[in-house]
C-alpha cells in the first residue's frame, strides 16, 4: 500500500492523488492542509511523477517553510527507506525571490552581493532623503511616505512613471522621495522587501531565458495559505507555473447560496439545489428588462461559517456567503445615520458619521441626496465606505467612537473648508502626516469584511472643487438601452473622463481612441456585448493609465439610476437592490441585515452571457466572476486563469478532541459578527476540560507548575515541556508565572517584549557588519557614526585591512568587529539592562555560527525581520527553546497548536476584560479570543482563575 496516502480521509486522498492538472484545496481550521501539501509532494515523488528538486513549496513564514521541509524529509525517507540527496525547495516568497536574484539578478543590473533593507533601514534612508529635501518628520511621516512608495512599487510603477499620476501635495512629496530613495538603493546595492518580489517578476518578464530556466527547474508549484497572496505574488506564481499548469494551492473561500434558495425560471421558482446544467433561468438584461439564459455550470461545495441574512420590504429573505456579489446602492433616507470610513489620497483614512439624507435645493430642482455625498465633496474625498447604519444620532456617536478607538483611526475632518474651527488646517495636515492610517485600516477592513474595491460612494470624477480630477475607469454593465435579436441584453460600456493631457497621450499610445469632453476634459469610451471582453478592456485601460480604480456599475432599472457591485457584507438597511417582479427588474429596499452560523452544502450558478440570476427575488451576480480584481484572497483569479482547476474541500478537524471542540463551539455560538467555522472531528471525546479555582495569582501559578511537573513525570505517554503552552490575556500576567517557573526550574520561552533584531545593541552590531561588507551603505554608516566616531575610525581601519572577506566566516567577522570597536565597553557598568544586552550579543554570535557565509547571515536577518513584522508574536528565550514551556498572550497564539494548553486568569474583569462588560462587541471579541485559546489545545485543556 502506498504509505504516502496512509491515514488520510477520503477528501485528503482525493487532493493528494489528483494528477490531471491544477488543484485548489479549500481547507477549514485544523483540517490537515499542510499534511495534504506535504503528502502530495511525497506522492508525486514516490510515483515518479517528479524529481524532488523539481518541486517548489511556497508559504509565508520561515517557520512554516522549515516545518514543511522537515515533514517532507521524514515522509520521503519513510517511503524510500533511505535518505535522498536532493529535497524539494520550501521557502517563503521573499526568501525564494532573494535566491533567484542572487543567482540571476545581474541580468537586470542587480549585484550578486546585494543587501536587504529592513523596515528600520528604510525609515533611516527616508530620513536622510528628508534632510536633503529640507523636509522634517514633523511635516511628513516617513512610514506614511514609505507606504506610498510601496503602493507605487506594487503597481509596478517606476519613479518616472509614478510622476505622471501625481495628484496633490502628498503624492508630490512621495514622488520626490521615491526617486531619491530608488537612486540611493541602487548606489548602495540594496533592495527592500517590495523589491525582492517586484524585481523577480521584472527579471522573469524581461528575460525569457531566465524564466524558462526556472520553469524547467521547478515544474510543480505548491502554495500554502493561498488566501494571503497579493497581486504581485499571484503574478510571480503564474509566471513560474507557465503553460504546465502544475499548481497546487491551499486556501479558503465560499461565495454561494443555501440549497433552499428559490431561483426564478421561465416556468416558475425552483430550488437552487435542483437546478441542472443546461436549464434556463431568468436574468437581468439591463434597463428594467429580463430574459431567460442557460446555466453553464452548477457549483456545489460544503460551507461551515457565517452567512449574511438580508430581508427586503416585501418580506423576501436571502441567505448568502459574505463575499457573494450583488447589485446595490445607498438611498437618501430620513432617520438614518451612516458611520463611514473616508479615504483621500494625500491624507489617508478617517472615520466619521453623517445623515442618511440631505435636502436638495428644491427651487433649482435638485433632489435630496445621501449625506455621504456632501461629506465627500466638502473634504475632496476619493472614496467612502459605510461601516454601520444607525437609527439614532446617539447610536451613530457610539459606533463612530468605537471604530475610531478600536482601530486607532482619527475622526478629524480632512478639510476645514474655510470654516472657523478649533483646529487649524495646518494642524490637521500635521496630524495626518504623522498617523499612518493606511496600515491601521487593514485590520478594520479584514475584520469587517470590507472590500476596498467597492466603496459605497465615490465623488464625481470632475467638478468645481480643487481635488476634482479623480481619474476613474467606469465599467458600466447594460448601460446601452438598445437590444438585438441575437443579443437580447444591454451593451456594456467602458469610459474614462479626465483633464490630464499627459494621461491622454499614454492612453492614445495604447491604441485607445479619445475625444474632447466638457470643461476642458477628454474622454475615451468603448462598448462591448461580451461581459468578459468589457472587463478585460477596463482592466487594460486601468493598467495603461497607471492602475486606476475601476468603478463597477450596473444599469438594471429603467432610466438613469444605476447600482454598484457590493459583496453581501457591504449591504446595510436602507440600501436599494435589484428585484424581479412580474418580469421586470425594479427597486426593492433592504430592511434588515444580520448574520447566522451555517454548516452544510451551498450552491452557485454560472449563467451564460449575463452572469447574473434571480435568487429569492433579488438579482445576484455570478460569484465565479465576482472577485475579478486584485482580491487579497486571489481564489477566483485562480479559477478564472485555470478554468479546468480541480477543487477539493477539507473540513474535518484533526487538531483537537471533541470535548475541546464542543467547548470552543459553545463559546463562539453566542457571537454574531465573527465568521468562525463550527469544527468537528472523528477523534474520541478525549479528556474532560480541567477547571481550577485558585485563592490568588500565586496559588494559580503554583497549580500550573504542579500540573506541569505531574504531566512530565507521570503521564502515560511521553510529554515534553515544548508540548505545553500557557496563555493569558495581558503580558503583565506573565511575571508571577515566570517567578514560579524559575523557582521550580522549569524552562520556558516568553513571547513578548522587544523583538531580537529590533534591540539597539543587535542593530548596532549588524550595522557595523553591513558597513564592513558594503561601505556604500550610508544608512548603516550614519547609525554607527552616532555610536561613536572613534569606534567608526577603528572599523574603517579593520575594513581597509581586510582585502577580502571570502576567507572569513561570519563569526570571525563578528568577533573582529566587536574586538576592534571595543563595543562591549559600552555595557561595562553592571546592571540588569547591560547584562541583558550582553546576552543578546552572545545570542547574535550563535546566529553567526548557523550561517557561516556573511551574505546568508545578513539575508536571514532581513527575512526574519520581515516575517516578524507580519506576525505580532516574537520569542525571547529564557532557556533553550528546544524543550521549553511557551508563555504567550492569547493574541499571539493564533495559528499555533500544543498538546496541552493552560488558559489562566479567566476571571471577570481580566478575561473577559473589564472594558467588555458593558460593550457587546467587545464581549464578542473576548469570546473570539477564548475560542482561539481553546482551539490551540489538541488533547488536554486547563482553565484557571483566581
Amino acid at each position: 500500500m502506498d504509505t504516502s496516502i496512509t491515514g488520510l480521509n477520503k477528501e485528503q486522498k482525493q487532493a493528494v492523488t489528483y494528477t490531471n492538472g491544477p488543484l485548489l484545496v479549500l481547507a477549514g481550521a485544523g483540517s490537515g492542509k499542510t499534511k495534504v501539501l506535504t503528502h502530495r509532494v511525497a506522492y508525486f515523488i514516490s510515483q515518479g511523477l517528479i524529481k524532488p528538486e523539481n518541486a517548489l513549496l511556497l508559504t509565508f513564514t520561515n517557520k512554516a517553510a522549515s516545518e514543511m521541509k522537515s515533514r517532507i524529509t521524514n515522509l520521503i525517507n519513510q517511503l524510500t527507506n533511505q535518505p535522498i540527496n536532493q529535497l524539494p525547495l520550501a521557502a517563503t516568497y521573499h526568501s525564494f525571490c532573494a535566491k533567484v536574484l542572487r543567482i540571476d539578478g545581474e541580468h537586470i543590473g542587480i549585484p550578486q552581493n546585494f543587501i536587504i533593507y529592513d523596515e528600520q533601514d528604510q525609515k533611516d534612508a527616508v530620513k536622510q532623503i528628508f534632510e536633503s529635501l529640507n523636509l522634517s518628520t514633523d511635516q511628513y511621516n516617513p512610514s506614511s511616505i514609505l507606504s506610498g512608495i510601496s503602493d507605487a512599487k506594487n503597481q509596478m510603477l517606476s519613479p518616472e512613471e509614478y510622476k505622471n499620476f501625481v495628484r496633490g501635495e502628498w503624492q508630490e512629496i512621495v514622488a520626490k522621495v521615491y526617486g531619491k530613495y530608488e537612486k540611493m538603493l541602487k548606489e548602495i546595492g540594496a533592495l527592500d522587501f517590495d523589491d525582492l518580489l517586484i524585481k523577480t517578476v521584472k527579471l522573469y518578464k524581461e528575460s525569457s531565458d531566465v524564466l524558462e530556466k526556472w520553469q524547467r527547474k521547478l515544474t510543480h508549484i505548491f502554495v500554502d495559505e493561498w488566501q494571503d497572496t497579493n497581486k504581485i505574488q499571484y503574478a510571480l506564481t503564474k509566471l513560474l507555473v507557465g503553460k504546465g499548469k502544475n499548481i497546487t494551492a491551499v486556501g479558503d473561500a465560499s461565495q454561494c447560496l443555501t440549497p433552499e434558495t428559490l431561483i426564478s425560471t421561465p416556468s416558475g421558482n425552483k430550488k437552487i439545489k435542483d437546478i441542472k446544467k443546461g436549464e434556463h433561468v431568468m436574468s437581468a438584461t439591463g434597463r428594467g428588462l429580463s430574459e431567460k439564459f442557460s446555466v453553464n455550470e452548477v457549483h456545489k461545495r460544503e460551507h461551515k461559517g457565517k452567512l449574511i441574512v438580508l430581508k427586503t420590504t416585501s418580506g423576501k429573505i436571502l441567505k448568502l456567503t459574505p463575499n457573494h456579489i450583488l447589485f446595490a446602492r445607498l438611498k437618501p433616507k430620513k432617520n438614518l445615520y451612516h458611520v463611514y470610513l473616508m479615504f483621500r489620497q494625500d491624507k489617508g483614512f478617517r472615520i466619521g458619521q453623517t445623515k442618511g439624507l440631505r435636502a436638495g435645493d428644491m427651487k433649482s430642482g435638485h433632489k435630496p441626496f445621501v449625506g455621504l455625498a456632501t461629506r465627500g465633496n466638502q473634504e475632496s474625498a476619493d472614496k467612502i465606505w459605510v461601516l454601520k447604519t444607525c437609527e439614532t444620532r446617539a447610536e451613530a456617536n457610539y459606533w463612530e467612537f468605537y471604530f475610531a478607538f478600536k482601530y486607532g483611526i482619527p475622526t478629524v475632518v480632512f478639510e476645514t473648508g474655510g470654516r472657523s474651527m478649533e483646529i487649524s488646517q495646518r494642524q490637521i495636515d500635521d496630524l495626518y502626516s504623522k498617523v499612518d492610517t493606511r496600515e491601521r485600516v487593514k485590520l478594520l477592513m479584514n475584520e469587517l469584511n470590507i472590500d476596498p474595491r467597492f466603496p459605497h460612494h465615490r465623488p464625481k470624477g470632475t467638478s468645481g472643487n480643487k481635488n476634482a480630477d479623480r481619474q476613474i475607469v467606469h465599467l458600466k454593465f447594460f448601460e446601452d438601452p438598445r437590444r438585438y435579436h441575437s443579443n437580447p441584453w444591454g451593451m456594456h460600456r467602458i469610459a474614462l473622463n479626465t483633464t490630464d493631457r499627459n494621461l491622454e497621450k499614454d492612453v492614445k499610445n495604447s491604441r485607445f481612441y479619445t475625444r474632447e469632453g466638457r470643461k476642458n476634459t477628454w474622454r475615451t469610451e468603448i462598448a462591448r456585448m461580451s461581459y468578459e471582453e468589457a472587463e478585460k478592456i477596463a482592466m487594460k485601460l486601468s493598467k495603461k493609465a497607471g492602475n486606476l480604480d475601476i468603478s463597477y456599475e450596473a444599469f438594471l432599472f429603467k432610466g438613469k439610476e444605476k447600482l454598484y457591485f457590493h459583496p453581501a457584507s457591504h449591504i446595510h438597511p436602507g440600501m436599494i437592490v435589484g428585484f424581479y417582479k412580474n418580469g421586470e427588474i425594479v427597486e426593492e429596499e433592504i430592511t434588515s441585515m444580520g448574520q447566522k452560523d451555517y454548516s452544510g452544502t451551498v450552491y452557485d450558478l454560472d449563467i451564460d452571457n449575463t452572469h447574473n440570476y434571480i435568487a429569492n427575488g433579488i438579482v445576484v451576480h455570478n460569484s465565479i466572476y465576482s472577485w475579478r480584481g486584485a482580491d487579497f484572497r486571489n481564489i477566483n483569479n485562480l479559477i478564472r486563469d485555470y478554468p479546468d482547476i480541480k477543487v477539493v474541500n477539507l473540513e474535518q478537524n484533526y487538531r483537537s478532541t471533541q470535548n475541546i471542540l464542543d467547548a470552543a463551539n459553545l463559546v463562539i455560538s453566542k457571537n454574531t459578527n465573527h465568521p468562525i467555522l463550527k469544527l468537528w472531528t472523528k477523534k474520541t471525546a478525549g479528556a474532560k476540560i480541567k477547571l481550577y479555582a485558585a485563592r490568588n495569582g500565586f496559588n494559580e501559578a503554583d497549580f500550573v507548575v504542579s500540573e506541569i511537573q505531574s504531566l512530565i513525570t507521570n503521564h502515560q505517554s511521553p510529554v515534553t515541556y515544548s508540548n505545553i503552552a500557557i496563555l493569558y490575556r495581558t503580558n503583565a500576567q506573565s511575571r508571577v508565572l515566570e517567578e514560579a517557573f524559575l523557582h521550580a526550574g522549569i524552562p520556558y520561552m516568553l513571547v513578548g517584549g522587544t523583538r531580537f533584531y529590533d534591540r539597539k545593541e543587535v542593530k548596532d552590531v549588524i550595522s557595523y557588519i553591513k558597513y564592513l561588507v558594503n561601505h556604500k551603505d550610508t544608512v548603516s554608516k550614519k547609525r554607527i557614526e552616532k555610536i561613536g566616531l572613534r569606534r567608526f575610525e577603528r572599523l574603517e581601519e579593520l575594513r581597509l585591512s581586510l582585502t577580502s572577506l571570502n576567507s572569513l566566516t561570519t563569526l570571525d567577522i563578528l568577533d573582529s568587529v566587536i574586538q576592534k570597536t571595543d563595543y562591549l565597553a559600552l555595557f561595562q557598568k553592571e546592571s540588569e539592562e547591560n547584562l541583558a544586552r550582553l546576552e543578546n550579543i552572545k545570542e547574535l554570535r550563535s546566529v553567526a555560527t548557523e550561517f557561516p557565509n556573511i551574505n546568508d547571515f545578513l539575508e536571514n536577518i532581513a527575512l526574519v525581520e520581515n516575517s516578524q513584522n507580519s506576525d505580532r508574536s516574537l520569542i525571547t528565550s529564557h532557556q533553550s527553546p528546544r524543550d521549553s514551556v511557551t508563555l504567550m498572550t492569547l493574541h499571539a497564539a493564533k495559528g499555533l497548536e500544543f498538546p496541552t494548553v493552560f488558559i489562566v486568569g479567566m476571571e471577570e474583569g481580566l478575561f473577559p476584560h473589564s472594558r467588555s462588560l458593558m460593550d457587546t462587541n467587545q464581549l464578542e471579541e473576548e469570546r473570539r479570543l477564548a475560542y482561539v485559546g481553546i482551539t490551540r489545545a489538541k488533547e488536554i485543556l486547563y482553565l484557571t482563575y483566581a
